[in-house]
């Protein structure tokens, strides 16, 4: 399976997992991986024998390596979320760690240039919820009062519609 902007696909044998372009050639060195995804956004999610993931671009080549994290997700523009051990991580394809900390939700609006962090659970240390761009500059914070959770209101509502809702919580 591949989506219209790519020419890789993704091969099983013996259980293994491989990517081949459009004239049937192997381009990850073979069957390497455990499992794997098919290309969305040019990108294939991919785990290995430990169940960790990683990411491979439209050439074959690993851009996030299947050494950390679970759970990964592409949010656009080189910027990626997942989860290591009980903590989230949003980090940009070369290295750059935008967010390491308490376990988030993330949602991401390529459209408004923001990306949105929520807490996961109900905690007394709760961390705050954060506001900030693809680049990774944090454009606001709000600390809720006491106890609380923030869970992801849908996209189709806008991230303005959520920041707003969260805003009134605090």
């Amino acid at each position: 399976f591949a989506d219209a902007q790519n020419t890789l696909y993704m091969v099983r044998k013996n259980n293994r997992v491989g990517y081949m372009d459009a004239n049937s050639k192997l381009v990850t060195g073979g069957y390497i991986y455990k499992d794997g995804e098919p290309f969305r956004k040019g990108y294939a999610v991919v785990r290995n024998d430990n169940n960790k993931e990683g990411a491979i671009d439209a050439t074959g080549k690993e851009v996030v390596k299947p050494q950390l994290y679970h759970d990964l997700t592409y949010l656009g523009r080189d910027v990626w979320h997942g989860e290591h051990m009980d903590s989230s991580i949003v980090f940009s394809t070369n290295g750059i760690i935008y967010y390491q900390g308490y376990k988030v939700h993330v949602s991401g609006s390529l459209q408004l240039d923001r990306i949105f962090l929520t807490t996961h659970t109900y905690s007394s240390n709760v961390a705050p919820a954060i506001l900030m761009n693809y680049a990774g500059r944090i454009i606001s914070q709000v600390q809720p009062k006491g106890k609380a959770s923030f869970s992801p209101i849908s996209l189709g509502q806008g991230l303005g519609a959520y920041y707003s809702k969260l805003l009134s919580l605090n």
